[in-house]
């Protein structure tokens, strides 16, 4: 059974009250109170710009939790954007391939089911009454139209004997055509995930492609990356039939069942290695880019840089936390000076950065680099050791 981080705020709250008073207060969640069969709830959803990187945060999608502080339903976690110059996401060896599958532009929904009532959510509204676009129907609406065209049993079929009503079911609501909006038809739906409140277990890609294959509901197609060079590659195959994706998300399901999501939009433009490329160049004195092998050469220093930014994310994470509610920026500025990297935090205190996910637009790599070298300095010097064994044996 999978454990949340929601969960040990839940159980060290005495009430629906001082939960709710804990969660807006302390971790900058959008609360709104409903009654839902004759119940009162909370739906929560993640702030659209966050202040500081949170666990509880990113499980905070779509969350329904009633009033014996019990979650309801839930969909995805956070998906991360990554841009075009900086990638937190690891694209690993031939040897451990990532999946790759179509980012959808659209409107997250989950449906679930609480004692009698079908919930289908939005993260604007518990029932799903708001619209995609204005003068179009609503989700709800929508979602129904979809289900009942793809199978005689409806909603009814998510929630049959096969599955347990604690089942939360995540779809993406997508339009057919930008043109035609007015009309239920002129939307689809895309399953995304399925998820076990109560275990927080969610179901694997297989077994997704099937439900989809009984249900006849369209899910989205997957591809494998074995290197960051396929990622374009990956992208042009699968909008050469379907071109209004905006990119892909990346999904890499490690051994420990742990999930790193992330989405990338395709951009013209440096990318984050090409930026490394040139930084190291710069550190080296030498052209890299003439090496036969270059991404087996960085692959040292990528992996040090991914290790060191995580860690700089949770350090100043922590730090904007405890201080980010004092009165004046003196006081701000006295407690965070002491950090190496206290810009970030002062340009997230002055709104020049929406969230500390964006501090590689204020840490370049070159600033990353030289705080390696201070902290790190052994395994600094063993990742230029290894370029510059490399540079030789190139040019003997």
């Amino acid at each position: 059974m999978v454990i949340l981080a929601i969960e040990t705020l839940l159980r060290d709250s005495s009430s629906l009250d001082e939960f709710i008073n804990t969660i807006k207060t302390r971790y900058d969640v959008v609360v709104k109170e409903v009654i839902v069969a004759g119940k009162r709830m909370v739906h929560l959803k993640r702030p659209a710009k966050p202040k500081f990187f949170d666990s509880i945060q990113e499980e905070c999608s779509n969350m329904l939790i009633n009033e014996e502080l019990i979650i309801v339903t839930r969909s995805v976690e956070q998906i991360y954007h990554i841009d075009d110059n900086f990638c937190l996401l690891d694209i690993p060896s031939t040897l451990t391939p990532i999946e790759a599958q179509e980012w959808f532009p659209g409107k997250l929904v989950t449906l679930s089911k609480y004692f009698n009532t079908y919930l289908i959510t939005t993260e604007e509204d518990v029932h799903g009454r708001d619209t995609i676009c204005n003068g179009g129907p609503t989700c709800n609406q929508i979602v129904m139209y979809c289900l009942n065209s793809a199978n005689s049993g409806g909603i009814d079929c998510l929630f049959n004997t096969h599955w347990t009503d604690s089942m939360a079911w995540s779809f993406q609501i997508i339009q057919k055509n930008e043109f035609n909006f007015k009309s239920p038809k002129d939307y689809d739906i895309v399953l995304l995930n399925a998820i076990n409140v109560e275990t927080n277990h969610e179901l694997n890609i297989c077994q997704l492609e099937n439900i989809a294959e009984h249900y006849h509901l369209r899910v989205p197609r997957r591809k494998r990356i074995f290197s960051q060079k396929d990622i374009q590659k990956t992208y042009n195959q699968l909008a050469s039939t379907n071109p209004s994706i905006r990119g892909l998300i990346f999904i890499d399901e490690e051994s420990s069942n742990e999930t790193l999501r992330g989405k990338i939009e395709l951009k013209t433009g440096s990318t984050w290695r090409n930026r490394l490329l040139g930084t190291a160049s710069l550190v080296l004195n030498h052209d890299l880019a003439a090496l036969e092998e270059t991404d087996s050469v960085l692959d040292n220093m990528i992996e040090l840089m991914k290790k060191h930014y995580d860690k700089l994310l949770s350090e100043l994470s922590g730090l904007y936390v405890i201080n980010s509610e004092l009165r004046t920026r003196k006081q701000f500025a006295l407690k965070v000076k002491h950090h190496p990297m206290a810009q970030v935090l002062f340009a997230l205190a002055d709104k020049k950065i929406d969230g500390l996910v964006q501090m590689h637009k204020i840490i370049k790599p070159i600033h990353l680099l030289s705080h390696i070298e201070q902290v790190d300095n052994e395994q600094f010097e063993f990742a230029l050791s290894f370029y510059k064994e490399k540079i030789c044996q190139q040019e003997r």
